[in-house]
């Protein structure tokens, strides 16, 4: 019998969503089990080039290195920035994460879908 694996995410917040006729956004935070991960995430639409292709940038944020920061207090920074108007949230985040000395990794991925 095989044992059933527990879910690795606790939270899951979507930030922000849209698409258009090129392509579908989001911005999402998620908690796991040791971890907090803020990822923005494109996938082209169907008939443009790159479609099949998925994007994902994103920084991950051990809980052991938050001090005394806490999830709901990171969702509420990120959903305060105006994107438009910030030029998005992922610089700023790493700004504000910086500047509070919390340790973070980032990066990017790509998959065929």
């Amino acid at each position: 019998m095989k044992q059933l694996k527990t879910q690795d995410r606790d939270r899951r917040d979507v930030i922000y969503r849209s698409e258009n006729q090129v392509a579908t956004f989001s911005d999402i935070l998620c908690e796991k089990l040791d971890e907090i991960v803020y990822a923005e995430h494109l996938s082209p639409k169907k008939g443009m080039p790159d479609y099949g292709t998925d994007w994902e940038e994103f920084v991950d944020i051990k809980k052991s290195d938050m001090k005394n920061l806490t999830y709901d207090q990171l969702l509420l920074f990120l959903k305060n920035i105006d994107p438009k108007k910030n030029g998005g949230r992922l610089d700023l985040l790493k700004i504000f994460l910086k500047d509070r000395n919390i340790p973070f990794k980032d990066g990017q991925w790509d998959w065929r879908n």
